[in-house]
């Protein structure tokens, strides 16, 4: 709620949430083994507000490998109990400490678009979001 909002008007964050047979498709980073890990990890776990958990993920060159995910099972998550429309106008209503909701959305559209990957929920959201707006 504070990077993105406040307690007048929450911001929300565009977490992934386990869903029986659900897939994702997105980008995986390998870090050395440094002592510099639990450092980033520290730093994730405050981004991303909950801690990683340890899954098989598949590449693209069809190699399986032990990956960190962050999926959200926090106190707050929206999925399915809140509308879109809703969803909208809470994003056009809210700003914290790391700006306003509408920048996050926008970045997070265009920053998947960029690199060639579409999820159909941040698409529908920004959709919504750009309706309202006009």
């Amino acid at each position: 709620m504070v990077n993105w909002g406040t307690k007048e008007n929450p911001g929300i964050t565009l977490n992934l949430e386990p869903f029986d047979g659900a897939s994702c498709e997105g980008a995986a980073f390998e870090f050395p083994d440094n002592d510099k890990i639990p450092v980033l990890l520290r730093a994730l776990r405050k981004r991303e507000a909950c801690d990683p958990t340890d899954l098989q993920v598949l590449l693209a060159d069809g190699r399986s490998v032990d990956a960190k995910v962050y999926i959200y099972e926090g106190v707050n998550p929206l999925g399915s109990t809140i509308s879109t429309a809703k969803k909208a106008e809470m994003i056009l209503k809210a700003r914290g400490t790391s700006g306003s909701a509408l920048d996050y959305v926008r970045r997070n559209f265009e920053g998947l678009h960029d690199v060639g990957l579409e999820d159909p929920a941040v698409t529908e959201l920004w959709q919504a979001v750009q309706a309202l707006r006009g």
